[in-house]
């Protein structure tokens, strides 16, 4: 029985400290554009040297954590991060997602019609945890794009497919 009481005051300081870790991230990303600027330097330099994306971390929760973590809006677009390079189209760019495909994955997953607006906070939580490998772009014909760079879709499917997982926990939001 005191093992049990152990394992849920062990799950529930995880928990609490994740939920810190993603509001203290969530603030962060929205500074300035000078600070934007600088934190997209910053973040390029990490990635070069093997640490992850805040997307990469999130998609790496484990989904218990996950599920009793994030909001409506990031667990969909956690979603779709984790299995982006299925449901993107590959570019120039990277690999992007229409707006109107990712109403189509979102309503599929949920079993009814998600609102554009839904769509629109999660390409915007997409955009933030990108850390500069994610941009939101409208192509000429004024459809709003969702574009992963390649480099961010090569690690978040290591992610997925568990080469790197060991380096990615959720202490690390």
């Amino acid at each position: 029985m005191s093992e049990i009481r152990e394992d849920t005051e062990r799950v529930s300081k995880e928990l609490a400290d994740t939920n810190s870790r993603v509001s203290d991230l969530e603030e962060n990303t929205n500074t300035g554009a000078s600070e934007s600027s600088e934190g997209q330097s910053s973040s390029d330099e990490q990635g070069s040297d093997g640490q992850s994306t805040a997307l990469e971390q999130v998609v790496g929760l484990p989904d218990d954590v996950a599920m009793n973590s994030l909001s409506a809006n990031q667990k969909r677009a956690r979603s779709i991060a984790q299995r982006v390079d299925e449901y993107g189209k590959s570019v120039p760019a990277g690999v992007a997602i229409t707006s109107s495909r990712m109403r189509d994955i979102l309503s599929g997953l949920e079993d009814k019609r998600v609102h554009r607006q839904t769509v629109q906070r999660v390409m915007d939580f997409l955009k933030r945890f990108g850390d500069g490998h994610i941009d939101t772009k409208e192509t000429r014909g004024g459809k709003t794009v969702t574009v992963f760079s390649e480099t961010v879709v090569e690690s978040i499917t290591s992610v997925v497919t568990g080469e790197t997982r060991d380096g990615v926990t959720p202490a690390l939001i």
